[in-house]
């Protein structure tokens, strides 16, 4: 029976709901909750409302970037993340291809814009350090070059080398004394090898044999020649000799009857023996002579005369200050012999006069001859000291000679020396000036003269100016010259002078030229463009020709070498490191996981334990170990020893030092012996450290200076040392383990070769008053290991008191790192600035860490840890058992909201200000897990793994209003703060969680939904619900569905079509639902949406 509509009306009540709480996910929900709900906030409270729409930086991150030559490859899925440089920048994987070939897979670091932070920048910059001075001072042992250079004496025959009939030839040979047994008897002869036939040519003349030197013997040739190919497969010529001396096999003996420039190198089996030796001492591969870069060179006479700057001096005897600008010219002597001036010409004696010269008044120009002659004394009795002066030394009346052309010896006071100096000169000539003329200077009995040669073309003033090197190149070289716009002569730029540089790279610049040297620029205080500069590597040197040194730089280098820093730039520079850079952070498995802990302008990736500079692009493993093998037959220079506070190693009988020394052990402790002023003596305790030496190329690149290394030393089986007598230092003697103590120092200084450490010394009590204080490869066989370590940790950490702070995998240990150096976490030295570690002795795993308010907090699933203390002595912990702590895999649900620590436990989400409290029992019955988390204003955003469904859920908890919303399902690997903007990340795309609507890429249209909880049918006093009345706001174009749920039954049925918003005014929306004994109802749409109220219309119903 239908009533009257007029009684009907006063037969109706309304339940309105105008306040809307957010979400409550339980059965029955809260009055004004929504049961569920997708991308809807309460940011309009008490309005229900769409979320604003995500800014999206990154739509999808998975793809292909190019550098230079190469192409890389990433894949889906970031495995943490950062913000560098203001982007955020991702962990991802990846695999390197050139030429469609797979070279190397890992990972990389690149932000958004596809920039690679874990890529070495396209220019690095490195070292260079000038070595001619080696290569120089090899040539002087062991390169003879030149008509009639003695090469040695040996029992009184003198031996020549006599090749050239042009002087100017650059050939060399390289040789030494040798004794063979090949043809039975022990021979000993001068062997010398070349890369031309042509080349090697070899005189004797037994002129010395007597006390008396007969002067009428001629040198005569002995050389015959051999071909020989050596271990590389090269090929060389050998000189053999007719004039070999059966001098016996003793060694000791041999060496006494030999004398002068040549080596004695030893006794060989065979001639091709010491044929190899001589070859394994040019490559640089015997430990006869190490580190002298003449392989570089090859036997060429390549190493370029020193450069001479002029000085105001110069400028002003020689008149030329207004017409040349004086800063910029400079003297060079191409050649050190000339054709015209063969037969009065000794080895390079224009150089050594002009040093004298200088070094004596600090002048090139010289303006009276005759000043020179004190000077041409000392340059010829060096010249003949150091070739024939230790045999005439053994003779009764010294005596120096010299042979001519023919072969015939002269007494060496009867020579002319021939050369070139620096003088205004006035000549017969249409020219009224000279700058440098050649010289002869002779002796008349005891007195020496000068005069000017014959047939010598002098270089004049025009040469000088000339654009290409002088004509006549064997007088001298001088900077270009070239008229300016007042016609004035200055120095012209880009003039054809070459300079060959022999050069020690620093090992990341080496790294590259072992690969490519072909494409690079070179940028430095060494030259003064990048333009004309030459590479030519050899082995592991190099060369550098170029016409645009720095000529000062040049001059300084030739007296006192020094580090230089160079950039360097090429097309292969980045390549060569990034495949290293790539294979160095290794890949993941999906499901892995790992940290980026950020610190400063580097970032540590655990648990790998490796570093990524961000501004240079190093990728660099924090832990490494090498082991070096000391002994004779390796070859390789090696020594172990202590060293004084002051770097002066002490070498007092190889290394010991006993009682007659100057030095002493005292408990451990060394002493040094002081003279007082009134010369008595007082013992002192001094400062000492460990150098190990080792000269193999960049076995020591790997070390920094601070690290902290474990240094441990293992002896071959037949050593004779008593290891008991191993004392307090290095090598310590351990009674319990009969072995060596296993220690750790700190490095102190790395060089190319070698390292210096903070053990105090190497402590080997021989006796009471004698020690051994180190060890070399000839004398020791052992193996010294070093080994920097980097702890088995979690995959997460935090920065706190300028440390890293790490947890170990098996959850007993903290760790910190030293002060402000974060690949250290060993070193216990007893400084402030040390690491710090404690043990913990609670089960289970370590499940996040987090720097909570200048503490640092240390959480297992039910304990935590509280570090307090600023340095390592006043470091210590209080644990707190039977603790909410963060649940396993959610150690990335940290936030911290106005001065609360929010995380994710196993009870759910805590909130931690000093006590813990649950604020998450409106998410319902539904277990979570692996949360991840981030703050943004009042907000704290978390996205967790349904753990029924296996689905992520995104939720938003309003500290203010204490009330939660949820999101969007999506799994979020890494929510990241950078002042007032958080993003995050997702499987392939990056988002800014409120974009202000003002970020140039945004969501499309957002899918929204609410979900309300169950409502019955009837009521009390037989009321019924006969319908809802939904008041809402729909923009222009947005959509919104209804669907009605009865009895619980899943299914959801239509409440009518859907409906398009017009963007003007709110309106209602009727519901009315049918029969049954509960219900609940769902809205969903999508675009810009907002709820204002819910009413419930109530009708009493008849009695039946």
């Amino acid at each position: 029976m239908k009533l009257p509509q007029s009684l009907n009306a006063y037969n109706v009540t309304k339940e309105n709901i105008e306040e809307f709480k957010g979400l409550d996910h339980n059965e029955r929900a809260q009055n004004g909750a929504w049961y569920d709900m997708e991308n809807m906030t309460l940011d309009d409270y008490p309005v229900a409302s769409v979320r604003n729409k995500r800014g999206i930086v990154t739509s999808d991150y998975e793809n292909t970037i190019s550098n230079n030559d190469l192409t890389i490859q990433t894949r889906r899925g970031a495995f943490d993340a950062a913000i560098v440089n203001g982007n955020v920048s991702l962990l991802q994987n990846c695999a390197m291809q050139q030429g469609g070939t797979v070279t190397a897979e890992g990972q990389i670091l690149k932000d958004t814009q596809n920039a690679v932070y874990s890529f070495a920048k396209s220019d690095i910059e490195g070292t260079i350090t000038y070595q001619n001075n080696l290569l120089k001072e090899f040539q002087d042992k062991w390169c003879f070059y030149g008509r009639g250079e003695p090469i040695c004496n040996i029992y009184g025959r003198w031996f020549e080398y006599r090749t050239k009939d042009s002087i100017s030839s650059n050939d060399i040979c390289l040789g030494a004394i040798i004794t063979t047994t090949d043809d039975g008897a022990p021979w000993t002869f001068p062997m010398l090898i070349s890369k031309k036939e042509s080349a090697i040519k070899i005189y004797y003349n037994d002129a010395f044999f007597n006390e008396q030197i007969n002067w009428n013997e001629t040198f005569k040739d002995c050389t015959y020649i051999k071909e020989y190919t050596d271990k590389h497969g090269e090929k060389w010529y050998v000189s053999q000799n007719a004039a070999a001396f059966n001098l016996g096999d003793n060694v000791d003996n041999i060496k006494t009857l030999c004398c002068g420039k040549a080596q004695y190198l030893g006794i060989f089996n065979d001639w091709k023996s010491a044929a190899q030796t001589i070859i394994d001492i040019y490559n640089d591969e015997s430990n006869v002579e190490t580190q002298h870069y003449f392989y570089t060179t090859g036997l060429k006479k390549v190493v370029d005369n020193p450069i001479h700057a002029f000085t105001d001096d110069d400028y002003k005897y020689l008149d030329i200050k207004n017409r040349v600008s004086k800063s910029k010219l400079y003297m060079q002597f191409d050649d050190y012999q000339d054709y015209y001036l063969s037969e009065d010409q000794i080895a390079n004696f224009s150089e050594m006069l002009l040093n004298k010269w200088e070094k004596a008044t600090g002048m090139l120009y010289c303006d009276n001859i005759t000043k020179l002659y004190p000077y041409v004394e000392e340059a010829v009795n060096e010249y003949y000291e150091a070739y024939q002066g230790d045999f005439a030394k053994k003779k009764g009346s010294q005596v120096f000679y010299y042979s001519d052309k023919n072969g015939a010896i002269h007494n060496a006071d009867e020579r002319k020396f021939g050369c070139y100096v620096l003088n205004k000169q006035y000549v017969e000539s249409k020219y009224d000036i000279e700058i440098v003329f050649a010289i002869i200077f002779y002796k008349e009995g005891n007195l020496w003269k000068h005069k000017m040669p014959e047939n010598v073309a002098t270089p004049h003033y025009e040469l000088i100016a000339n654009t290409t090197p002088l004509q006549f190149s064997y007088v001298v070289d001088l900077s270009g010259i070239e008229k300016d716009a007042n016609g004035y002569d200055v120095p012209k730029r880009g003039w054809q002078f070459k300079y060959n540089l022999i050069c020690e790279f620093s090992s990341n610049i080496k790294s590259v030229l072992s690969k490519d040297n072909s494409q690079v620029d070179i940028e430095g205080e060494l030259f003064s463009n990048k333009e004309n500069i030459e590479i030519i590597r050899n082995k592991n040197a190099y060369l550098i020709n170029t016409s645009v040194i720095n000529l000062d730089w040049a001059c300084k280098q030739q007296n006192a070498p020094s580090v230089t820093n160079v950039k360097m730039s090429g097309s292969l520079i980045a390549d060569n490191q990034n495949v290293k850079n790539i294979e160095t952070l290794k890949s993941a498995n999906y499901g892995e996981k790992k940290a980026l802990i950020k610190c400063g302008k580097k970032i540590l990736v655990v648990p790998d334990g490796v570093i990524i500079d961000t501004d240079s692009g190093k990728v660099s493993k924090i832990a490494y170990k090498d082991t070096f093998s000391v002994n004779k037959e390796n070859k390789i220079s090696s020594v172990i020893c202590t060293c004084d506070g002051d770097e002066n190693t002490f070498n007092a009988n190889i290394y010991s030092i006993n009682s007659n020394s100057n030095y002493r052990i005292v408990s451990g402790t060394l002493q040094k012996k002081v003279k007082l002023n009134d010369n008595s003596t007082l013992w002192t305790d001094i400062s000492s450290y460990v150098s190990f030496y080792y000269n193999e190329a960049e076995r020591f690149d790997k070390f920094s200076k601070g690290d902290n290394v474990e240094f441990s030393i293992k002896f071959s089986a037949d050593c004779q040392l008593d290891l008991t007598k191993f004392k307090k230092g290095l090598f310590e003697y351990d009674s319990a383990t009969r072995k060596l103590k296993t220690n750790n120092y700190r490095i102190n200084k790395v060089g190319n070769n070698f390292i210096d450490f903070s053990a105090p010394l190497i402590n080997y009590e021989k006796n009471e008053n004698e020690w051994l204080t180190g060890f070399t490869n000839n004398d020791t066989k052992f193996d010294i290991t070093i080994e920097k370590k980097f702890p088995d940790v979690m995959p997460f950490g935090c920065l706190c008191g300028n440390r890293v702070w790490l947890c170990q995998k098996d959850g007993h240990e903290i760790y910190a790192s030293a002060l402000g150096d974060y690949t250290n976490y060993y070193d216990f030295s007893g400084l402030n600035s040390d690491s710090w570690a404690a043990n913990v002795g609670s089960d289970g795993r370590f499940t996040g860490i987090v720097n909570y308010l200048g503490n640092v907090l240390v959480f297992k699933e039910d304990t935590l840890y509280i570090v307090y203390g600023s340095i390592p002595s006043e470091f210590s912990y209080t644990e707190v058992n039977n603790f909410k702590g963060v649940e396993e895999g959610s150690e990335r649900s940290f936030a911290i909201i106005d001065n609360v620590l929010y995380y994710k436990s196993v009870y759910g989400i805590i909130a931690y200000d000093g006590s813990t409290t649950v604020i998450s029992s409106a998410l319902g019955r539904d277990k979570y897990k692996n949360a991840v988390a981030g703050a943004w204003g009042n907000k704290y955003y978390v996205s967790m793994q349904n753990v029924k469904t296996n689905e992520y859920e995104l939720f938003c908890y309003d500290t203010k209003k204490g009330m939660w919303t949820k999101e969007t399902e999506e799994k979020i690997s890494r929510f990241i703060n950078d002042g007032n903007t958080l993003y995050y990340v997702t499987e392939k795309q990056v988002k800014i969680v409120d974009a202000d609507n003002d970020y140039d890429v945004l969501e499309d249209k957002i899918n929204w939904s609410v979900e309300t909880g169950v409502y019955g049918y009837s009521y009390p006093n037989q009321k019924y619900v006969s319908r809802f009345q939904l008041r809402m706001y729909l923009a222009q174009g947005a959509k919104a569905r209804f669907y009605i749920q009865y009895n619980s039954s899943g299914k959801w049925e239509s409440c009518g079509k859907e409906i398009i918003g017009r963007g003007i005014n709110s309106f209602v929306f009727p519901i009315r639902p049918r029969r049954c004994d509960h219900m609940k109802f769902k809205i969903e749409g999508e675009g810009e949406c907002k709820i204002y109220s819910l009413t419930k219309c109530l009708e009493v119903g008849g009695e039946l």
